[in-house]
């Protein structure tokens, strides 16, 4: 549970699973930065459970979830293997793939055998992905599919890009991998900060100003009953 390095200069911070968002953020304030995602619980909240959950928090508008500021994870897998997921090239992705492990269960190359799910989604795949998962701002639930895929067609589109792995075990909670260290972009604290309080009769007026309040860009959006 502790922050193991810090790159202000390159809006970097490397820290272990257990370390809670309220000490990660206390640990850059000197330095002007934040881990932008922030859960209500922040002070209790660990690392390693917003990448697990994929958490947002109320300023999801500006700065959108977890997935969006993992940059690598230093993983254990079901088979003991220690590991980090990171950004690849999609070649990378197919060099690393062990075909023989993805059709048989009882092969021991277990990052192999998950190179090679990527390696056939990339290759067969993308357009069921794209075609099955919701165009939701907060979808959350299972495996990032959908991130994989876009970051995958992105880098195919450019030849040389790449896609982050590591991306992909935001929302998974565990059931990929263990993550025990983590490496995330951050995001610079605001100089200034406003606040508009609108007054209305009922809910339901107030509910249906929230799209005209949207076109004004704010960094979040509440309603107190």
């Amino acid at each position: 549970d502790d922050v193991v390095a810090v790159a202000p200069d390159d809006r970097r911070l490397t820290a272990q699973a257990g370390t809670r968002l309220g000490d990660i953020d206390a640990a850059l304030a000197d330095d002007g930065l934040k881990f932008a995602p922030d859960p209500a619980w922040g002070d209790k909240s660990a690392l390693g459970g917003a990448i697990g959950n994929n958490s947002t928090g109320a300023h999801s508008l500006q700065y959108g979830k977890t997935d969006a500021y993992v940059e690598s994870c230093e993983v254990v897998l079901a088979d003991g293997t220690v590991t980090t997921f990171g950004e690849v090239t999609v070649d990378e992705i197919r060099e690393r793939a062990n075909p023989a492990a993805l059709d048989d269960a009882t092969a021991r190359d277990l990052e192999g055998r998950i190179y090679a799910m990527l390696a056939r989604i990339v290759d067969a795949e993308l357009d069921t992905v794209e075609a099955a998962f919701p165009d939701l701002k907060r979808n959350v639930s299972g495996y990032n599919l959908d991130r994989f895929v876009a970051e995958a067609r992105a880098a195919l589109d450019a030849d040389e890009g790449t896609v982050n792995v590591a991306r992909l075990l935001a929302g998974s909670e565990g059931t990929l991998a263990v993550v025990t260290e983590a490496t995330v972009a951050l995001e610079p604290i605001p100089e200034t900060k406003g606040l508009a309080l609108l007054a209305y009769d009922s809910l339901l007026d107030a509910l249906e100003d929230v799209a005209p309040i949207l076109d004004h860009d704010p960094a979040a959006v509440e309603v107190l009953d």
